[in-house]
């Protein structure tokens, strides 16, 4: 018997990309998602048989995309420096960029998904790896400090992550306006490429030797 066409499966994907952003993974609906891909329940469970499954090969999907990019990025640039540089802006418009699914599939497992913890912990430590090892050349170039890593890591981090976590939490939590102003407006001005990249120089401006930055440019 012929194994049923791929066509399905990537149906599934695709419109899981488009649903999860807006369910989240515990309002994610398995019966939703057949309904809108134009895919019956049978062809679901053949080809991923549980809805954990089914979150963790989409994940692995976005975080493999996400990776081809970073690790072209890292290996691009003439000192180490650059290709950190390149490498961080790479990470910071990624989790901008998907932000709704990173931070859906986060908030599941802070909830203590075991199942998505174990492929968290077991599939999704590349990039911390990557941008280690770049921080490590960097400071034998004499480009960075020799700072502890846990030093350095939250400054990187905050520069990253923690403006996605801000606007992510005014959308979640403000339709149309915060304080007077309105959110697409807020959200459009801090994750713009340009916010995003200075915050990216200012990070590393913190964690370099003085006039390294400014050799760079």
């Amino acid at each position: 018997m012929s194994r049923p066409s791929r066509e399905y499966d990537k149906k599934l994907l695709e419109m899981g990309r488009k649903l999860l952003p807006k369910t989240g993974i515990s309002g994610f609906s398995v019966r939703e998602l057949c309904d809108k891909a134009g895919v019956n329940l049978g062809m679901f469970n053949y080809h991923f048989g549980t809805k954990d499954k089914y979150i963790e090969v989409l994940v692995s999907e976005i975080y493999r995309e996400f990776m081809e990019g970073l690790t072209l990025e890292a290996g691009t640039g003439k000192t180490s420096l650059e290709k950190l540089r390149n490498a961080l802006i790479s990470v910071a418009f990624f989790i901008r960029d998907r932000r709704m699914e990173v931070f859906a599939f986060f908030e599941e497992v802070v909830r203590g998904n075991k199942e998505l913890m174990g492929f968290a912990k077991k599939n999704m430590t590349a990039h911390v790896s990557v941008v280690l090892k770049l921080v490590a050349q960097c400071q034998k170039d004499g480009y960075v400090t020799k700072a502890s890593i846990f030093s350095i890591a939250p400054v990187l981090i905050g520069a990253l992550a923690v403006p996605n976590i801000a606007v992510r939490l005014l959308e979640k939590s403000y339709s149309s306006v915060f304080f007077g102003a309105a959110v697409p407006l807020i959200r459009n001005t801090i994750l713009s490429d340009k916010l995003v990249i200075e915050r990216v120089d200012l990070a590393l401006k913190a964690i370099t030797i003085s006039g390294s930055m400014g050799a760079e440019k």
